[in-house]
């Protein structure tokens, strides 16, 4: 039975080695994207990799993953680099609506974050499959995503609900220590401003 499991033909030996393949394959993403900035590289790198274990080429796993990052370096990083500037000012001007408690702001960050992550979660696949000029790929990204529109829609949607649900829960009041204490709880601003809520807003 032992001697079955270690056959190199056998089941239990090729899961093993895909599961070391995919071990092998998270690490050199990760230490190829510590820069922040070659993370599109890395992913794009990623997705070809991943494209060939699928079709059973296990086998000199970091070789060909620094062949493909090398291959779409140019491409993805061109692609990368203006999407890393609109998650950072999205990611600013979330923060800054949140902590001026503006709901419109936080509406409008989270869309936009939407569509870059609509952009990001097809772009580098295309990337790896497909040989075409950044642009080319950015255009069918969206066009992919715009394609699955209604389910983009219900996310969002389930996010304004979630959003508005917990403000008319809420009332207007945080629930903090120093709201509790206070003899009327219909605001929030008992707590002089003290928890976490108030200093959000």
């Amino acid at each position: 039975m032992f001697r079955s499991l270690f056959d190199p033909n056998s089941a239990f030996f090729r899961g093993m080695e895909r599961v070391w393949t995919l071990v092998v394959l998270n690490v050199l993403w990760v230490l190829c994207s510590l820069p922040v900035v070659t993370i599109g590289p890395s992913t794009a790198a990623l997705y070809q990799v991943l494209g060939k274990v699928i079709q059973g080429e296990d086998s000199h796993t970091a070789r060909k993953f620094f062949a493909a990052w090398r291959e779409n370096f140019k491409c993805a990083l061109l692609a990368w680099l203006p999407m890393l500037a609109v998650l950072v000012l999205c990611g600013f001007d979330l923060y800054f609506a949140v902590l001026n408690d503006r709901f419109l702001w936080k509406l409008l960050a989270v869309f936009a974050l939407q569509l870059a992550a609509v952009e990001l979660t097809f772009v580098f696949p295309l990337m790896a499959r497909y040989q075409n000029t950044w642009r080319s790929h950015m255009k069918n990204a969206m066009l992919v995503g715009v394609g699955n529109l209604p389910r983009m829609l219900l996310i969002w949607l389930i996010w304004a609900v979630r959003r508005i649900v917990r403000q008319v829960r809420r009332g207007g009041c945080c629930g903090c220590s120093g709201c509790q204490k206070a003899s009327k709880k219909t605001a929030c601003g008992h707590c002089g401003g003290d928890c976490a809520h108030c200093r959000e807003k």
